[in-house]
């Protein structure tokens, strides 16, 4: 299976509350963009995730896909394995980047 999860902009994020899932309730504004990255879904012999593209910091652990895979394979008790293949294509990822590093530099007021 492959889907074509849309690209947005965060520009607004409000955290409610911890969840004892360790998720967080959260009010955000985001605007949609006509941009899309790729996730390929294949059945295989071993649980795999991996990106390409535009690199995405973070633990591969915490990927979102494989916590939904995780709290899917408990609650329908299914042995079946998957690689996830993200192609992230956006091309926005280095500019708001830069604009992060810059927001948060001290040599820029």
């Amino acid at each position: 299976m492959v889907v074509f999860p849309n690209c947005k902009i965060n520009l607004g994020l409000h955290i409610l509350r911890k969840r004892a899932d360790g998720f967080h309730d959260t009010e955000t504004i985001f605007y949609p963009l006509s941009l899309s990255d790729a996730l390929e879904i294949v059945q295989a012999d071993t649980l795999q995730f991996t990106c390409s593209g535009i690199s995405v910091p973070g633990n591969t652990a915490d990927n979102l896909c494989l916590k939904a895979y995780h709290l899917l394979k408990r609650s329908f008790r299914s042995s079946r394995l998957f690689t996830f293949t993200c192609t992230s294509i956006s091309l926005l990822a280095p500019v708001l980047a830069a604009v992060r590093l810059m927001l948060h530099s001290p040599y820029y007021y």
